[in-house]
């Protein structure tokens, strides 16, 4: 897989993002993580908004 997170990356991670127009393999890699879903055009067009609301959403607000 291109550009596949290692564990240690995952775990260290506070808020996992998806922006993916497919289904991905491996789902359970992120098993005990929020996950934050994320539209691929507003990744592409609002970067910075998409992180801080997935920010937002590991903090429960």
């Amino acid at each position: 897989m291109k550009n596949e997170l290692t564990q240690e990356e995952i775990d260290e991670a506070d808020v996992v993002i998806l922006a993916v127009s497919i289904t991905i393999e491996g789902l359970e890699r992120f098993e005990g993580k929020k996950i934050y879903y994320a539209d691929v055009n507003e990744c592409i067009s609002n970067t910075t908004e998409v992180i801080d609301k997935a920010i937002e959403f590991s903090r429960g607000k």
